[in-house]
């Protein structure tokens, strides 16, 4: 949500509550959007219902706004109110955590917007923004976050064995699976197969997706940019290479060939190899935007369905129980 409609939904339902008969009305959060929202109903002649400010922040404590003082979260309590605004998006569930802590009444409560949605790790971010080179998985929103997930899962759980990797490109999501890895203090190497030359040659009528957007053709690159990290790069055709990865224990493979043969063929090698609990990731079995790569989906239900996995639906992510 933009922060110009936050603010507008903030105000229009304090406008409403007013009408409504709210005449002690606190915001919690000054900075920002909680600014924002007091010098709107300052124009339009409001401000005269907002009895205070809470915020954490000790530097704006005891400033005014409009008139009306910053105040700790620790002396509402004290103070009268009907309503109770939360002026931040993404920290909403935190200040209303706040806000019961401290005080027990229950007043009308104005809130918007859905940042508190959003995934707020700050080692993923940290550890994303390191790459130089940006990771491409992307057959759904949160395709990324899922396979930090799973490889955090996977070292939370100290499970046994290495990972794999079908579709390297540039080496994006190669080289973000070694920092993850290498962050959370797990030793597995990470094969990451590839042509590094296209897209092989069609074997079966499932094969559709093809798009020279997606070849990077320059092995040397992607094998220096790879060359600090535990990585072995394996060149060469999926469908003939993926026999690197026998009597090899598997924690996590992830797919992202966007078709039917280089999947089929390796996953039945990966399924195999993978350790209970272990994950089998795919960019490419939930991907509604990309139509084109229904062959990748299509060889992962054929394999896996046979097989005691657990996926929820929406995502490309399917544990090995």
């Amino acid at each position: 949500m933009l922060k110009d409609e936050f603010v507008t939904e903030l105000v229009q339902e304090i406008v409403q509550a007013i009408a409504e008969g709210s005449q002690r009305i606190i915001v919690w959060g000054i900075k920002g959007r909680g600014l924002a929202v007091l010098s709107a109903l300052n124009s339009m002649g409001l401000i005269s219902f907002v009895c205070s400010i809470i915020d954490s922040d000790a530097t704006v404590q005891g400033r005014s706004f409009f008139g009306v003082e910053v105040q700790p979260p620790d002396g509402i309590s004290r103070m009268e109110l009907d309503t109770l605004v939360i002026a931040s998006d993404e920290g909403k569930e935190t200040t209303l955590l706040q806000f019961v802590q401290v005080d027990s009444r229950i007043p009308r409560i104005i809130l918007g917007g859905q940042a508190n949605y959003e995934f707020g790790d700050p080692i993923y971010q940290q550890l994303q923004r390191s790459c130089p080179v940006k990771s491409k998985a992307g057959g759904y929103a949160h395709m990324l976050v899922h396979l930090y997930q799973s490889l955090q899962y996977v070292a939370m759980r100290k499970l046994q064995g290495d990972i794999a990797e079908f579709g390297v490109y540039q080496g994006g999501t190669t080289v973000f699976i070694a920092k993850v890895l290498q962050h959370y203090g797990h030793a597995g190497r990470i094969y990451g197969f590839d042509t590094f030359s296209g897209f092989p040659q069609r074997k079966s009528a499932l094969d559709i997706y093809r798009d020279t957007k997606c070849e990077f053709p320059d092995y040397e690159a992607v094998r220096n940019y790879c060359s600090p990290y535990n990585i072995e790069l394996i060149q060469g055709d999926i469908c003939e290479t993926y026999t690197r990865l026998r009597d090899i224990p598997l924690v996590l493979s992830f797919f992202d060939t966007d078709n039917y043969s280089p999947t089929r063929r390796a996953l039945e090698v990966c399924v195999t190899q993978t350790v209970q609990g272990g994950i089998l990731a795919f960019d490419h079995y939930y991907s509604p935007n990309w139509n084109k790569t229904v062959g990748e989906r299509i060889a992962i239900k054929q394999v896996l369905d046979e097989n005691r996995v657990f996926n929820l639906h929406g995502t490309g992510i399917f544990v090995k129980i």
